[in-house]
C-alpha cells in the first residue's frame, strides 16, 4: 500500500492479501496453497472484528491493523462485491468493554492523539523520533483509507494539513521539523498529496 505508485485500483491489493494468507495449515498439510476454499469462505463474512485489550497501541499506532483487519475487509469486498462491517473490540477495561465501527475509532484516535495538541508536544520531547511517529500516523491513515475508503474521509486529511502544515495550534512545526528530521514532514506534506491524487 505505501508503493502507491505501483498500483491503480485496490482489487491488486485485496489480490495479494488473498495470495498471501490463503493456504491450509492442519493434521496432514502444512502450507497447502488453498485460494479457492479461502474466497469461498469470504462469501460469508459479514464482519471482520480486531480485539486490543490495551489503549498502548491503537489502529493508527501500527501497520498491523489496517494490513490484516483491514486487508480482510477489503478481500470480502473483493470476493462479495461490498464490505462486511468493521469493527474494533476493545477490551482495554474487561468491565467495559465495547465494540465500534472502524470510522468511529479512527475519528477517536485522530482527536485524542495526533491532533491534539498535548500529544504533538509530547512527540516533540523525542525530537528525532517524534517527528518520525507523527508521519506514521499518516501512513498507517493512508492505508485504511485504501482497506476501507468509508473509514477516512477528506475532512480528516484537511484536519491534518491544518494541525501539521499550517500550525493551526503555532507550536512552530515548520522549525521542529527541520531541526529534527526534516524528512518527516516532507514524507507527511507527500502522502497527504498522494491520497489527493489517488482521489
Amino acid at each position: 500500500m505505501p508503493a502507491s505508485g505501483t498500483w491503480e485500483n485496490d482489487d491488486e491489493i485485496a489480490d495479494v492479501f488473498i495470495n498471501f494468507v490463503s493456504f491450509g495449515y492442519g493434521q496432514g498439510i502444512w502450507g497447502k496453497p488453498l485460494k479457492s476454499a479461502y474466497k469461498k469462505n469470504l462469501e460469508g463474512v459479514d464482519i471482520t472484528m480486531h480485539s486490543r485489550s490495551s489503549n498502548i497501541f491503537k489502529s493508527l499506532d501500527t501497520d498491523g491493523v489496517f494490513s490484516e483487519l483491514g486487508g480482510l475487509a477489503l478481500a470480502v469486498k473483493r470476493v462479495k462485491g461490498s464490505y462486511p462491517d468493521v469493527v474494533l473490540s476493545n477490551q482495554a477495561d474487561p468491565d467495559n468493554a465495547f465494540v465500534e465501527d472502524i470510522e468511529t475509532a479512527i475519528g477517536k484516535e485522530l482527536r485524542s492523539r495526533y491532533l491534539n495538541p498535548k500529544w504533538i508536544e509530547g512527540m516533540k520531547k523525542e525530537n528525532y523520533a517524534g517527528a518520525r511517529e507523527m508521519n506514521r500516523f499518516t501512513e498507517h491513515l493512508w492505508g485504511w483509507k485504501v482497506v476501507t475508503p468509508f473509514a477516512v474521509d477528506g475532512t480528516e486529511w484537511q484536519q491534518i494539513y491544518e494541525v501539521y502544515i499550517q500550525d493551526k495550534y503555532g507550536m512552530q512545526l515548520k522549525e521542529f521539523f527541520d531541526k529534527n528530521n526534516p524528512w518527516a514532514r516532507e514524507s507527511l506534506a507527500a502522502r497527504m498529496l498522494e491520497a489527493d491524487r489517488k482521489g
